[in-house]
Order: structure tokens, then C-alpha cells, then sequence
């Protein structure tokens, strides 16, 4: 089985030289055939001068670099683009900034390969977050149980960005078409994954708030309720 984890960077100089080294030792510790694809969006630190650093070292990193920043729903797109073109059989999205640990990995190797969308959870039993303030872990909390209750998902993290997909359901997502240019892409694929009846499971993870560079997420949560809206307008159309 051919792994692909994707990650999409702005502006990460200082946690992409950590990651890579983390993501490459899980794949010696278990000999798996698990490559890297650094989606960066021109970055004016450069951090894509260190991902190609990596690569000349290591043919398991790959870089695509883009022109300019687009969002992460589009990177995300590109990304998962290259992967299928490159016939990978899982393809795992994952945050550049460490938030998602390098270990749980683990738990993607390991899991039942008939699932279709696996997803690191920091909502059920066994997971949590770190380094959050109170405000910040209502504001996560309320807007997934508000996406659940609209668009009729049971997944319980639906907003986590750690998820593994299957080839067959990346395919078919791409295929469909992604609305999201930016961070409500986590869940439409969700939506996308249980309207159309593909299996879905979660596992705990503790998720870190990231120790260097700048959040991304400002100016997101508007753009993702629009997103939102819409998915549950054409779910209760559909009803």
C-alpha cells in the first residue's frame, strides 16, 4: 500500500525542518512505503527552500509549489490532484505546524484499509487539546456540534484537518468538484464522505496549538459558515 501525506504550508519555515524528519522516522520505524508532499503557496520566507532541501535528500519528499496563495482548500485540491495522478492508495492530510502529532500516523498505518475516511478526533474518548484558552475550545466545540446537528453527521470532530482517505473516495470527491477554497474543505469532505455512504471512522488524538509561526485561521470562521450554509441547504432540498 502507497501512503501520501499531504501538507499544505504558508509562511513555515521553522516547523516544516521538524515535521519532515518526524514523518520520515515513522515511516523507517514501520518500513512502509510512505511518502511527503509539500503543497506551499509561495511562501516569502521561503519555506519551500527548505522542503527542496529534504527532497534533493530524500526522494520520499516531493514539493509542489504554487504561485501564489490561494487557501487551503486549494492547496488541498492540487494536492490531492498530484496524488491521484500519482496512484497512491491512502493520502493523509495534515497541518504543517505540529498541531497534528507526527506518532498518530501510527494509527493511520495500522487502520482497518476498508475504511474510507479516517479521522484524528479531538471530540470523543481519549482526545483533547492542548494549549487552547477556554474562549477558543467553545468556539470549536459549538461550531461542530452546530455543523453535525445541520448536515445530519455523526462524525464527531468534523472540522480535525488529520484525515486519511481511501483512493476510491478522494476520486470521487475531486471528481464531484470542492466548493471550499479555504478551512470548511474538513467538512465537506465529511459531508461528501457520509452522503454518499462511505465509511467513516474516527480514533483519538491530542492536538497541540502550534508553538511557532502565525495561525491561519483568521478571517476563516465567516467563510466557513457560508460553506456550511449552503452544504445544509442542498442536504434538506435533497430531503
Amino acid at each position: 500500500m502507497k501512503y501520501l501525506v499531504i501538507i499544505p504550508t504558508y509562511n513555515e519555515r521553522k516547523n516544516i525542518a521538524e515535521i519532515i524528519p518526524q514523518v520520515l522516522t515513522v515511516s523507517d520505524s514501520n518500513n512502509s512505503d510512505l511518502d511527503i508532499l509539500v503543497v506551499d503557496d509561495n511562501s516569502p520566507d521561503k519555506t519551500y527552500d527548505v522542503v527542496k532541501f529534504f527532497s534533493i535528500k530524500d526522494n520520499r519528499v516531493n514539493l509542489l509549489h504554487r504561485m501564489k496563495k490561494e487557501g487551503l482548500g486549494k492547496a488541498y485540491e492540487a494536492g490531492f490532484r498530484w496524488a491521484l495522478e500519482k496512484k497512491y492508495d491512502f493520502i493523509i492530510s495534515m497541518d504543517a505546524d505540529l498541531s497534528h502529532q507526527p506518532k498518530y500516523l501510527q494509527n493511520m498505518l495500522d487502520g482497518d484499509k476498508k475504511i474510507d475516511l479516517l479521522v484524528g478526533s479531538r471530540y470523543i474518548k481519549g482526545g483533547g487539546v492542548i494549549g487552547w484558552d477556554w474562549k477558543r475550545l467553545l468556539n470549536s466545540r459549538g461550531a461542530n456540534f452546530a455543523t453535525r446537528v445541520m448536515l445530519g453527521i455523526k462524525t464527531h470532530d468534523v472540522t480535525s484537518g488529520f484525515k486519511r482517505y481511501n483512493r476510491k473516495l478522494l476520486n470521487k470527491i475531486v471528481d464531484y468538484g470542492i466548493q471550499s477554497s479555504g478551512y470548511a474543505l474538513m467538512v465537506e469532505t465529511v459531508y461528501f464522505a457520509k452522503r454518499n455512504n462511505y465509511q467513516i471512522a474516527e480514533f483519538p488524538i491530542v492536538f497541540v496549538d502550534r508553538r511557532a509561526g502565525e495561525s491561519k485561521i483568521s478571517g476563516e470562521l465567516k467563510k466557513s459558515a457560508i460553506v456550511v450554509l449552503k452544504l445544509a441547504l442542498e442536504r434538506f432540498k435533497n430531503l
